[in-house]
Formats: C-alpha cells, structure tokens, sequence
C-alpha cells in the first residue's frame, strides 16, 4: 500500500491491516474487499447474537406465562425466569 488514510494513522488496528496488506502486496481495491467481508462477518455475528438474545427473553416470557397459570407470586417468578418485576407484572395484566 502506497499510501496509509489519515484515519489509520490513529488505529493500531487498522495500521496493522494495512502493514499486513503490503506485505502480502493487497492493493487498495483487496484491501477494501477484505474490510468489506470483515464488515459483513460481524453484522452476521451481531445478527445470530440478537436472535439467540430474543430466543432467550421469548423462552423467559414463556416459562413466566407457565408460572403464572401455576399461580406462583410474580417475584418469585421475576427471581427464577430473570425478567423484572415489571415485566412480570405486564404479563398478569
């Protein structure tokens, strides 16, 4: 790589990206493709992320509602199921 953005200049990161593209003699147009891939792996992994998030709080919810039909207090279901108080207290409603 000729020349190194002024951004780079400042993230030891991205030095050491563009240190690694010379040596392996990337031009810029690999360059950016790298950085693309890289951008659209961690938008993958933040998107598997929510989803396994929102697996859990639906599965939270779930056993809640369970909970409640077995006439258990809501504290005691907000202590064992993680939601809050408020948020058990929404599902008696």
């Amino acid at each position: 790589m000729d020349v190194m953005p002024e951004y780079a200049m400042h993230d030891n990161a991205l030095q050491e990206a563009y240190k690694s593209a010379d040596q392996f003699g990337w031009s810029k147009e690999d360059l950016e493709a790298y950085d693309y891939r890289g951008i659209k792996m961690q938008d993958a992994r933040g998107a598997l992320q929510f989803a396994e998030e929102k697996g859990v709080q639906r599965n939270r919810i779930e056993t809640a509602h369970k909970m409640l039909i077995d006439r258990l207090e809501p504290v005691m279901i907000a202590k064992y199921t993680g939601l809050s108080p408020d948020e058990v207290n929404k599902l008696v409603r």
